[in-house]
């Protein structure tokens, strides 16, 4: 495998891995609700978190929308908004 594909599958992965974390941090109490919400099928999601597809600009700024937070944060081109799991539990 060349370092170009190598580099390109760890972006894949590090983008599928902030994907799947604002997903479970959003207030969507259901993978269906959320694929709904954002417009696409329950396995594109399931799909795009696991990396095997990326995004496309649209589903990305719907997912964006929906997580409350900017694509760019979900890029990783932005601080995040630092949303942890007690947050979202209302501190529990």
């Amino acid at each position: 495998m060349s370092a170009k594909v190598a580099a390109s599958r760890a972006r894949n992965r590090l983008l599928a891995e902030r994907l799947s974390q604002s997903r479970a941090l959003s207030s969507c109490t259901s993978a269906q609700k959320f694929a709904e919400a954002v417009g696409v099928a329950l396995n594109t999601v399931y799909r795009i978190e696991r990396g095997d597809v990326a995004p496309t600009v649209q589903t990305l700024r719907k997912w964006a929308e929906v997580c409350g937070v900017s694509a760019d944060e979900l890029l990783g081109m932005a601080e995040t908004t630092a949303v942890t799991p007690a947050d979202v539990n209302g501190g529990a």
